[in-house]
């Protein structure tokens, strides 16, 4: 296999297209053989399946959560996407759309909690669960903030 051309470029501002289902597409590469491009749904929109007879597709979630069905010939499933939970440590910042708590460790939330009226810490998976469902959604980011080194 020889490589003719090198493809190299940063996702656009603007998007090249716009697919069926409203997502904006922006092409990253394209070769003679197939092409890689970023797909971006806004929130609250849902994605359709499209069937491709000769194209292999691969998915990499950069973030976001939600939903994703996929099927092939032998099965078919529904997964859920959201956050990589494993490694948090403490100071990490978990955020939801108008809503943050900072870690203790890698299984406490410390955060202001409406539902109990009171800054509380409670286990990360309990909380989540609970402001996914009944108030604020997903969660919509992990920011791990740098460590300041002493004077």
């Amino acid at each position: 296999m020889s490589i003719t051309d090198f493809c190299a470029r940063p996702a656009a501002a603007m998007p090249d297209a716009t697919a069926p289902d409203g997502s904006e597409v922006r092409l990253l590469c394209a070769t003679a053989r197939g092409s890689m491009a970023l797909f971006t749904l806004a929130p609250g929109m849902v994605s359709r399946a499209v069937a491709h007879r000769s194209v292999e597709e691969i998915w990499y979630i950069a973030r976001g959560s939600g939903r994703m069905w996929r099927r092939d010939a032998t099965r078919e499933e529904i997964v859920e996407i959201g956050p990589d939970l494993s490694g948090l440590r403490r100071g990490d910042l978990v955020c939801w759309g108008g809503h943050i708590g900072i870690m203790l460790d890698d299984r406490q939330l410390l955060h202001a909690n409406g539902y109990a009226m009171a800054t509380a810490v409670e286990p990360l998976r309990v909380a989540e669960e609970r402001i996914r469902t009944k108030s604020y959604g997903p969660i919509t980011g992990i920011r791990r903030l740098p460590r300041l080194s002493a004077a």
